[in-house]
């Protein structure tokens, strides 16, 4: 544990390789890609797949970002980053994590978590019917954001009169 051995045919433990600061493995791990970031610690870069699809490379193992995240298990990654309630990230790749606006109870348009992936297959860290930085704009266009839970609608009449006089 806590170490691979990434050599055909070698069981000594001359072989082994320690998994990278801040990283450990299961049993008989034969790749540094099998190291996983303890918690505390997210993989910052992945690890790029070769030309038969198998992972190759180390996790680059860093603090996760205080305050906005979470990461209370082991195994994250900066797609997996989890986020605190009430913050907000650009997408699945970013580590600029953003406190939201709350209103009086404490809550905001910014779910936290892991995010859901939305129809177009990007990320979304934001409550339903809101979009954006911050989680500031109403995906219905009809609407604007007043506060979190309280969403006015707009209302946008046009009356045109015409008099003629003879």
């Amino acid at each position: 544990k806590g170490s691979y051995n990434d050599k055909f045919d070698q069981n000594n433990a001359g072989a082994c390789k320690p998994c990278p600061t801040y990283s450990n493995s299961e049993e008989a791990a034969t790749s540094a890609s099998e190291c996983k970031c303890d918690a505390g610690y997210f993989a910052a870069i992945l690890p790029l797949k070769d030309e038969f699809g198998v992972y190759n490379g180390e996790p680059d193992c860093q603090p996760c970002p205080i305050p906005g995240s979470a990461c209370t298990h082991e195994g994250i990654t900066i797609k997996t980053l989890p986020l605190d309630k009430n913050y907000w990230r650009l997408s699945e790749r970013s580590i600029d994590l953003r406190p939201c606006s709350t209103n009086k109870a404490g809550d905001s348009a910014c779910q936290g978590g892991g995010g859901e992936i939305r129809a177009d297959g990007n990320v979304s860290y934001c409550i339903n019917g809101t979009d954006g930085p911050l989680c500031s704009l109403c995906t219905n266009l009809d609407y604007y954001l007043v506060s979190v839970g309280v969403r006015v609608s707009v209302s946008v009449s046009v009356s045109v009169s015409v008099s003629v006089s003879v």
